[in-house]
């Protein structure tokens, strides 16, 4: 596709509105030469906002384009002066742009900022989490060649380990390693000595643009390399939604900087003009706890909220958090399920909940803002027009379907995995069935990698079950186990930590959980799991979970193999 040949989307934003200008979206302009078109044509519309926690100023501060395109271009002059410019690195003879990592623990305003620069810089930037281990960290330097890191100096000493774990390796490249800029050196309020960069040459739309990883739950974390044309189509997505977001203030509190969601919802406020409230870069944010998060979207009068479902777990059990919640327009939640009791006790108490469904390999896949909804389709989504999905039907199970996505002139993948009918696609491994009265809309119900074939032939999926009994208070995780076998099993981390070793213990904590998990047996007619055969985890051997929370079930079943292979021997019974 060659730029300016995009289709115009079904849902103008801004419409009517006299005091903020859409960019073009139709591949004329990239989403970092966005930056400088909001400084020409928004330089006073807000593109951020934080809560002040301060009594004696207004509840919240907002960052106009103004401040935030600036800002932008002091890092990357900062990330220009330290590494060179593009055409300098050209003329060394280098025929790649440079890889830049952050490590820094600045809220998402700081670090996106940094990241736009590093993009209007014209380098590549590497979302990565410095919370992964350093040999995790190193593999992925590796397989990106990254080049350069910024650091914060509290993050030295993991750099120092990165830097141990890459000199094993005999051809690895060794970045250069710069302070990470301060907020104030980014943000000068009033600077009229302020200089814009050159005009930004059009980007090729298919060259990366940023690079993030895979979750790492079934093996180490993949590097997905993600284009200036996915970037656009990011920006592009409320356009297929059912309504102009310009008057919304999403709440991205709860956003990690180092995550694709949190970008996704800012490229779509670049094309959009709607608002996004983070917490606050100024060191004066509350805790990180659910009724902190929650108090900063109340103050900086959020009317759309994106969540993770451990949070609203956490706030369904608040009445005074559901009162809040009652009062925006709509929470988003998303990248794992919600359980279903939660669901609809927030439903009931007349909070607007709604599934969206998005990956880092293909982008958001549903609508990302549906139009009002029936309160009982609060799990379910609809798929967004922008996008091209096929339903492949799953063997052995009727009406069930894994999600796999083609590429349009709308919506172009950044990674394919299989070809279906010649065509690519990327199969998502993710397991839908349809609403039982509206065709259009989905429910997720597990993974492809989730299922397990019994030696009987049954094939089951047991998410549904293992969410159910997960929901006990005594319960930190719970992975059903007993693919080849005749019969299931399942590993239980309880929620206090009790001597695996000790009969007494394990048959106590049996009784203790037994109800819970034969009413969890009721859900699906295939799953029976008998009381001799919960395990319940060593605490010197913890379930191994993803950044987002999820259980590495591959990992922790190597883990358990002996045990596992024991339960089978025994029956789960003591000798």
């Amino acid at each position: 596709m060659t730029a300016s040949t995009y289709p115009a989307p079904p849902t103008p934003q801004a419409v009517n509105i006299s005091t903020f200008t859409p960019p073009p979206i139709d591949g004329s302009i990239s989403t970092p030469q966005m930056i400088d078109f909001h400084l020409a044509n928004n330089s006073a519309h807000p593109l951020f906002r934080f809560s002040t926690a301060d009594t004696f100023k207004p509840p919240f501060e907002d960052i106009l384009w103004r401040d935030a395109g600036q800002a932008i271009h002091r890092a990357a002059r900062y990330a220009q002066a330290h590494i060179g410019t593009p055409s300098d690195i050209t003329s060394a003879g280098s025929t790649k742009p440079p890889v830049i990592v952050v490590f820094a623990p600045a809220e998402f305003l700081h670090y996106s900022v940094f990241v736009y620069g590093v993009l209007r810089a014209g380098y590549v930037a590497h979302l990565i989490s410095h919370r992964k281990s350093p040999a995790v960290l190193a593999h992925l330097f590796l397989k990106t060649d990254v080049t350069h890191v910024f650091v914060d100096e509290s993050m030295r000493g993991l750099m120092n380990s990165v830097f141990h774990e890459l000199q094993k390796e005999a051809n690895a490249i060794i970045p250069t390693v710069f302070d990470f800029p301060a907020f104030a050196d980014l943000f000068v309020k009033d600077d009229s000595q302020f200089q814009a960069l050159p005009a930004m040459k059009n980007a090729h739309l298919d060259s990366t643009a940023l690079i993030m990883n895979s979750s790492g739950s079934t093996s180490l974390p993949k590097a997905i390399y993600f284009t200036h044309r996915g970037l656009l189509e990011w920006s592009r997505s409320p356009w297929y939604g059912d309504r102009d977001l310009f008057r919304d203030v999403l709440g991205m509190q709860a956003a990690f900087p180092f995550y694709g969601a949190g970008y996704l919802y800012l490229a779509s406020a670049f094309a959009s003009g709607c608002i996004c409230a983070v917490r606050s870069p100024l060191g004066k944010s509350t805790a990180i706890t659910p009724e902190g998060l929650l108090g900063e979207a109340v103050a900086t009068q959020a009317t759309v909220v994106y969540s993770p479902p451990s949070l609203l777990e956490a706030w369904a059990s608040n009445p005074s958090a559901i009162t809040a919640l009652s009062k925006f327009k709509i929470i988003l939640y998303g990248g794992a399920p919600l359980r279903e009791d939660v669901g609809s006790t927030l439903i009931a108490s007349g909070v607007n909940i709604s599934c969206s469904y998005a990956a880092t390999e293909v982008g958001t896949i549903s609508k990302l803002l549906p139009d009002t909804q029936p309160a009982d389709d609060w799990d379910h989504f609809e798929l967004s027009p922008q996008a091209s999905p096929y339903l492949k039907p799953v063997e052995g199970h009727p009406g069930v379907f894994e999600l796999v996505i083609f590429s349009t002139p709308t919506h172009q993948l950044q990674v394919r995995n299989i070809e279906i009918d010649g065509k690519p696609a990327y199969a998502t491994g993710d397991l839908l069935v349809k609403h039982p009265k509206n065709p259009e809309k989905y429910k997720i119900v597990g993974r492809v990698d989730d299922q397990l074939a019994l030696s009987t032939g049954v094939k089951l999926n047991p998410l549904s079950v293992e969410v159910a009994i997960k929901a006990s208070p005594i319960v930190n995780g719970a992975l059903i186990f007993g693919a080849g076998r005749p019969k299931l099993g399942i590993l239980i981390e309880p929620a206090e930590p009790i001597d695996s070793t000790n009969p007494d213990a394990v048959l106590d904590f049996r009784e203790a959980i037994w109800k819970t998990v034969d009413d969890a047996n009721a859900i699906n007619g295939h799953i029976r799991i008998a009381k001799e055969m919960i395990i319940t985890t060593n605490p010197a051997k913890p379930f191994l979970y993803t950044e987002k929370g999820s259980i590495r079930r591959s990992a922790v079943m190597k883990l358990y193999a002996e045990e596992i292979e024991g339960a089978y021997a025994t029956g789960g019974c003591f000798k």
